[in-house]
């Protein structure tokens, strides 16, 4: 559940021609989250340094990381990592053997 006064942004990397915007409110932080990874995306859950994450993949192909700011049992903050650099450092981390 996301806090009333929720806010969420993306890391498109230092290479992206795209603004760096922060969305503000749970409505429309809610609207953004379904746009990008309604129907179409599979979310895996996946802790990334204690904080809650989920893996956001189009098809086979891991295409951001979802982590979550928390405030007591309510969702403060969507950090959504789009990064190639970072997506293709996870993706060797996730491939490697355990």
């Amino acid at each position: 559940m996301l806090a009333p006064d929720a806010w969420g942004d993306v890391d498109y990397g230092p290479a992206a021609a795209r603004p760096h915007l922060v969305v503000t409110g749970a409505e429309r932080v809610a609207r953004n989250l379904l746009h990008y990874w309604g129907q179409a995306a599979t979310l895996v859950s996946h802790p990334l340094g204690g904080q809650p994450a989920l893996l956001g993949f189009h098809g086979r192909e891991l295409s951001g990381v979802l982590v979550f700011t928390m405030r007591d049992e309510t969702i403060q903050a969507v950090h959504v990592i789009t990064d190639p650099a970072k997506l293709s450092f996870l993706n060797t981390q996730l491939a490697a053997p355990a």
